[in-house]
């Protein structure tokens, strides 16, 4: 909102506007500035340019956060208490539900326990689906249809891929000859497929029977730094993230989105992260909007930021410390 031109431009409709009309102007642009400077305004608010608004979950300092685009403060919804550090936030894709792993505990501090917490998005009645006395979850999250996904240290040095649709009732394990090289894994929308980092790239194998041979459907642009994470959109789409240069070692992390069998090939958003601490990203449900966390190159710090388009600058919601524990997305309304 901003009034342009040279002294003979401001004429309306109505004739040349008034000392006092100009005045109203300049305060309302005024106002608009500050709006969208505070994220009462911000410009990656909306979904689809409908009514729903893009939220975001993350964790700074001791707490987990969520926070609308739309505006609005940031909320916490879990702390740190009895020794027990919470991370690795996930929303559900309608915004109303949240997961997140509470690592070690009073009796054994650090990482060294772990148990998996569901509850509703403002963290009321929290519950534990999950647990374990030793370090054996890789990642947990919502898929894009609303299962919850989780990736499991098995023992014998093999990753295994469990989701379910009703957490409270159980897990099933994906089968598949081929192991995880990360803890990286997503589930399609129709829960028949499953894609997760094998050591050529992305690979994709049934849920239905096992598979001896699954798919490579996406190789890693570059060797040394390879795909970290991974989505898999509710139009069919995979996203994830890789060097920017097939070349080069670079600090600059890139978000593709293809098609499930590798087509189609887009870029989504530039990361200017520390290359040996990988982002966690995540994308909205308006296939633009891109939320990450990460470390930059030195001095830049740790943070949260947002990407509305590829092209546009990413904006900082929020400062974390050294260990960025995860992001998630979701859109509510």
């Amino acid at each position: 909102m901003s009034v342009r031109g040279t002294e003979n431009e401001n004429v309306g409709p109505h004739g040349r506007l008034s000392a006092r009309q100009l005045i109203v102007v300049g305060l309302l642009h005024a106002v608009c500035l500050t709006a969208l400077a505070a994220g009462v305004l911000a410009p990656t608010g909306r979904a689809g340019g409908g009514g729903s608004t893009i939220l975001v979950a993350y964790r700074s300092g001791t707490s987990l956060f969520v926070k609308s685009l739309g505006g609005g403060a940031a909320a916490r919804f879990a702390s740190d208490r009895g020794g027990q550090q919470m991370a690795y936030p996930a929303l559900s894709p309608d915004g109303r539900r949240v997961l997140w792993i509470a690592l070690g505990g009073a009796e054994t501090p650090g990482p060294t326990s772990q148990k998996i917490y569901l509850a509703t998005v403002d963290g009321s009645r929290p519950r534990v689906i999950a647990a374990s006395d030793s370090y054996k979850f890789a990642s947990v999250h919502f898929a894009s249809n609303g299962s919850v996904v989780m990736v499991e240290d098995v023992g014998d040095n093999r990753l295994a891929v469990f989701f379910s649709a009703h957490p409270e009732s159980g897990f099933r394990e994906v089968k598949s000859s081929v192991g995880l090289v990360g803890g990286n894994a997503e589930l399609s929308p129709d829960s028949r497929s499953v894609a997760f980092d094998a050591k050529r790239g992305i690979a994709v194998a049934s849920t239905v029977k096992t598979l001896s041979k699954p798919r490579v459907v996406l190789l890693p642009p570059s060797k040394n730094v390879g795909i970290k994470l991974l989505e898999w959109s509710r139009d069919d789409r995979l996203i994830y993230a890789s060097s920017c240069s097939p070349i080069t070692v670079t600090t600059t992390t890139c978000i593709y989105s293809a098609t499930a069998r590798g087509g189609d090939r887009r870029k989504l958003a530039t990361l200017a992260v520390e290359k040996f601490l990988p982002p966690s990203f995540s994308v909205g449900a308006d296939g633009r909007t891109v939320a990450y966390s990460g470390c930059g190159p030195y001095p830049r710090g740790c943070g949260v930021w947002v990407v509305a388009s590829p092209r546009a600058r990413p904006v900082e919601i929020a400062r974390t410390d050294y260990t960025t524990w995860g992001v998630s997305t979701a859109t509510h309304g």
